[in-house]
């Protein structure tokens, strides 16, 4: 299937306010067969009145071409087309019979978290879905799901928690079968004041300090080719937002339990197994151990996962070096990936 170009006309027919990027109907790639809806968020300013991450959904930001989504959602309620084709906003995951970027639409809603939705998001978002799935005549609102349901390994991703994907669901099938939806119901308010937003995000201004409480997401890092306490820091937020924990605190440190921590993910996503040749006087094929040690096979097995995780640049990037030489092009790459795993 070529880009979907009926997109501004059908989600107009829900009753949308529907604008447009210039270049909509031609951005993204033509390689796209949507067979449903992911929604996300945009972890942009909470509160803002304005369209504060349209740019980047649109044009992408470093490591991460764009376009990020289809349609971004303001806080006004205003779909905004921004791509026909595919668009990267997915990353590794499965829902249904669904995987990957070319089988699903992206939204990017305007909000800080799952505590800043409007009402006139709330109102637009299932109709929005409800408009999509009818550009590719499905009818079934069980292809719409959170960027949470779809991502792996699962707690890779929180987005939109806090709008309840089953009551989205049953919005957008009630909308297609001509009913009116309920509305979901409203989020208990905390008991207690929440902590500002800027400390539950790694940042410049919050760095890792030793903490047992880990942030909830961090901010892209800066591409400076090296293992400093920022990178580190964010490979730990990842691993225990994904639950593996014997790392027990937020240092920004590569040392045994963390090291560890990385040998398992490895492991889940298929690497850190066996040898994957003869090198070192080690035979191909011979055991791998979680044994907290950052040695040569840990660093030859997180090259071969960074080159299958980055597509075609990670291909580049290890093209006949897959080494275990960790330096600055092995750090870049693991620092354009790293930026790929955060909820901004």
């Amino acid at each position: 299937m070529p880009r979907i170009t009926n997109l501004v006309k059908k989600l107009q027919a829900r009753g949308l306010k529907v604008e447009y990027v210039k270049g909509w109907s031609t951005r993204g790639s033509s390689s796209f067969t949507p067979k449903g809806v992911t929604c996300h968020w945009t972890a942009g300013p909470r509160g803002t009145e304005g369209r504060p991450s349209l740019n980047v959904v649109t044009h992408g930001r470093p490591g991460l071409p764009g376009p990020l989504c289809n349609v971004y959602l303001d806080r006004r309620g205003v779909a905004v087309v921004v791509a026909a084709g595919r668009a990267n906003h997915g990353g590794r995951g499965v829902w249904k019979s669904g995987s990957g970027n070319s089988d699903f639409f992206g939204i990017e809603a305007e909000a800080a978290d799952g505590n800043d939705w409007t009402e006139a998001q709330r109102e637009a978002y299932p109709k929005l879905c409800a408009g999509l799935l009818d550009a590719i005549d499905e009818s079934n609102a069980s292809w719409v799901c959170g960027h949470s349901e779809y991502a792996l390994p699962k707690g890779r991703k929180i987005d939109i928690n806090g709008y309840p994907m089953s009551s989205m669901r049953a919005q957008v099938q009630a909308i297609i079968n001509g009913q009116k939806p309920a509305k979901p119901k409203p989020k208990p308010k905390p008991s207690r004041p929440e902590a500002k937003p800027a400390a539950l995000v790694q940042s410049k201004k919050n760095p890792p300090n030793g903490s047992t409480t880990f942030p909830k997401d961090f901010e892209d890092l800066a591409i400076n080719k090296k293992p400093d306490a920022l990178t580190i820091g964010a490979l730990q937020i990842l691993l225990h937002a994904t639950g593996r924990r014997d790392n027990q605190r937020w240092d920004g440190k590569l040392a045994g339990r963390t090291v560890a921590d990385t040998m398992r993910m490895l492991r889940a996503q298929g690497y850190y197994k066996v040898t994957p040749f003869t090198a070192k006087g080690v035979r191909k094929g011979t055991p791998l151990k979680v044994d907290r040690k950052a040695g040569f096979w840990f660093y030859v097995e997180l090259q071969r996962f960074l080159a299958d995780a980055l597509g075609k640049r990670g291909k580049k990037f290890y093209r006949g070096k897959i080494d275990g030489i960790f330096k600055d092009m092995s750090w870049e790459s693991f620092e354009l990936w790293i930026n790929t795993q955060n909820g901004r």
